[in-house]
């Protein structure tokens, strides 16, 4: 992703993806050739210009933990209609995500014409553009406004709100039982913490980069928290495919995520992991959100 100046309250960003076919994409991804005709079909009804991954799988550094991270460029802003084109699509898109990853808890992101003439950062930040390829390798020019006190504002709402949520796992995360799928969120909700902290001191950044970034603070059971997870993730079981075909039963236009989902995951344990997340609930969040408090951001 590149950046071009523009007026003085907006800048002009560069979405600028590789083309699946100069990567050789379909050599590496098993489920190219599905994305592909996902692809196809939502231009031959109209609807389509692109299709973006980006993450781990836009980067090639996924593991079996990773979600397939997409964004749709539709043609139009018909992605917010309620029709039958979109609902269709939509349909085949998210019974192909559940095949990729069965404990996705988040639908694919979308762009469109108007869009890309005033982005809303808060929704996904531009820098998770930064490795990214798509169908069309084409770019993107968007519009965003680039103030330090938006970014931070957001950040800090984020962060706290993900605090508040780490701080009762058994009700914010495990109400409904503990297996793979309410595990991976909960874990997902630490992986974000680097990246609120950055945003919060005004500082935009991938998730990716802030990694390393966010260890200027000096929070060293928070990094604990952080590697601890990390080493969860880096070891993190197959992928349950019997999950995967129960939740494509019931899976619509809408991604489906709620109760349902997190008691059918109760099929699906992990005595590994069931044990790791029992020493991250207890003993080492407590410590990691009292050193984040401390950082005093607007006295989360």
């Amino acid at each position: 992703m590149t950046m071009h100046s523009s007026s003085s309250q907006h800048k002009q960003f560069e979405i600028a993806p590789k083309k699946a076919n100069q990567l050789n994409v379909s050599s590496i991804l098993a489920w190219y050739d599905e994305l592909n005709y996902i692809y196809g079909y939502g231009k031959k009804i109209g609807i389509v210009k692109d299709i973006i991954v980006h993450g781990s799988y836009g980067d090639f550094t996924f593991n079996n933990f990773s979600d397939v991270e997409l964004t749709i460029f539709f043609s139009s802003e018909a992605e917010y209609c309620n029709n039958k084109a979109i609902q269709s699509f939509y349909r085949l898109l998210n019974k192909f995500i559940l095949s990729v990853d069965p404990l996705q808890h988040h639908g694919a992101f979308a762009l469109g014409p108007k869009t890309v003439l005033s982005y809303d950062a808060a929704d996904l930040p531009l820098e998770a553009y930064s490795n990214c390829w798509s169908m069309t390798g084409k770019r993107i020019f968007v519009k965003k406004a680039f103030r330090n006190s938006d970014c931070r504002s957001i950040g800090v709402k984020r962060l706290r709100d993900t605090v508040r949520s780490l701080e009762n796992p058994d009700i914010n995360f495990f109400k409904y039982g503990s297996n793979l799928y309410t595990q991976k969120r909960f874990l997902s909700n630490i992986f974000m913490i680097p990246t609120y902290l950055l945003n919060a001191s005004g500082e935009m950044v991938s998730k990716k980069d802030s990694f390393s970034k966010y260890k200027i603070y000096n929070i060293p059971n928070t990094v604990q928290l952080i590697d601890c997870a990390s080493q969860m993730r880096n070891t993190w079981p197959q992928k349950p495919q019997n999950f995967a075909r129960a939740r494509r039963t019931y899976s619509q236009y809408r991604m489906p995520v709620g109760r349902i989902d997190a008691i059918v995951g109760n099929f699906f344990r992990n005595h590994y992991v069931s044990r790791g997340i029992r020493q991250l609930s207890e003993e080492l969040i407590p410590l990691a959100i009292e050193e984040i408090k401390e950082l005093n951001f607007d006295n989360i």
